[in-house]
């Protein structure tokens, strides 16, 4: 079968960047440390959702996950996405925080978001904001604890000044 009349910047997004996106929020989801947040029941028996087995005694603020995607590219913008998807199809309370330092990258964020109906982005919250800004938010949310899992999906960013590839 020949597949005509689509250009090669939607075959890519879907042969690469929306998987790539997908996996990465799915691997946050099912990370050992996350999962028994998910499941309610303490790891290992977390793995094993058909079997009996005691329950994990979270804390109401315990169970409330957190993340953190660091990079609003592509791959990064199909991660949010999925991780709300996922987030508000299994009705968890949640909070993430969209990170890029740059300006551009998070009102195209803040814009696909906006365009996800209510049901869609489930009951938690989701900010897009910058480096600076998502340390507080996050300090402010957890207590210090910090974030449950961070998809870092960015690259590296050019230096404006120096012309050079900064890795984050």
């Amino acid at each position: 079968m020949v597949l005509t009349g689509i250009a090669d910047t939607s075959l890519l997004m879907l042969a690469d960047i929306l998987p790539t996106g997908v996996f990465a929020a799915l691997q946050a989801l099912n990370h050992p440390k996350v999962l028994p947040v998910v499941t309610g029941r303490p790891w290992p028996l977390s793995f094993f959702p058909n079997e009996g087995g005691s329950v994990a005694n979270l804390k109401l603020e315990d169970r409330v996950l957190t993340f953190a995607v660091i990079g609003l590219g592509p791959v990064g913008v199909c991660a949010c996405v999925s991780l709300l998807d996922m987030l508000a199809m299994q009705k968890l309370p949640f909070r993430v925080v969209a990170i890029d330092p740059l300006e551009a990258r998070r009102e195209k964020m803040e814009a696909v978001i906006a365009a996800i109906d209510e049901e869609g982005k489930g009951s938690g919250d989701f900010v897009v904001l910058s480096i600076e800004d998502a340390k507080k938010t996050v300090q402010n949310w957890t207590a210090g604890v910090g974030c449950n899992a961070v998809l870092e999906v960015s690259l590296g960013y050019f230096s404006k000044e120096k012309k050079v590839l900064i890795k984050k």
